[in-house]
């Protein structure tokens, strides 16, 4: 009579660990979930609407509308000195890092997204074709929605487009006429008229 012959395998303690040491290394490099990255995601404005702790009153040199999915903000002042900014106020970032998103779309005139922390700040301005990010400017296309990120770091301030680092520079200090802690976002300018649609503006500290 035939027994079938029962084959036992038994990995040496040396095998297993040369298995685990080659499968270690892509266990590092795997992507990490973004999903708590995502909530801690404070939106300015988002869903064609401004999440402001305190609606801006409306005014006559001034419209905002939802229009094809985005936030249209229509600045129809032209007298000097008449630039019209949405501020959202932020509790005191000591010496956090702040970083702001804005998928934003120039339509005429300039569009502004400012980044103030308690002792520094920096601006974002975009007009036809170009970004001016502190004293450093750069080409960029203006005619759609792109993805602009604002990291202000103490003394330092970088801007990226589409998740490419574009400037990187020092961030300006405190302005003693605009007050600290808050994200400001505009169209126009101090002299001329603007429009400009945003689908969202969102920030975190670190």
């Amino acid at each position: 009579m035939m027994f079938p012959i029962m084959l036992q395998t038994r990995l040496s303690p040396m095998f297993q660990l040369t298995r685990l040491l080659l499968v270690l290394p892509a266990l590092l490099l795997a992507p990490l979930s973004t999903a708590t990255a995502e909530d801690n995601w404070t939106y300015v404005l988002q869903d064609q609407k401004l999440k402001l702790p305190k609606q801006p009153k409306p005014r006559p040199d001034i419209s905002f509308e939802a229009a094809d999915g985005a936030f249209l903000i229509t600045d129809k002042n032209s007298e000097a000195h008449g630039l019209v900014r949405i501020a959202y106020p932020l509790e005191d970032t000591g010496s956090a890092s702040i970083i702001v998103e804005a998928k934003v779309k120039l339509i005429e005139g300039h569009a502004v997204l400012m980044v103030v922390g308690s002792q520094r700040q920096i601006a974002m301005e975009l007009t036809p074709g170009k970004l001016f990010f502190g004293k450093q400017t750069a080409e960029v296309d203006t005619t759609g929605f792109h993805v602009y990120r604002i990291v202000l770091s103490k003394a330092l301030a970088t801007v990226s487009v589409d998740g490419k680092e574009l400037l990187s520079g020092p961030s300006s200090p405190l302005k003693e006429s605009i007050p600290a802690n808050q994200i400001m976002i505009s169209t126009g300018d101090s002299s001329n008229t603007g429009q400009s649609a945003w689908e969202f503006v969102r920030f975190l500290l670190e």
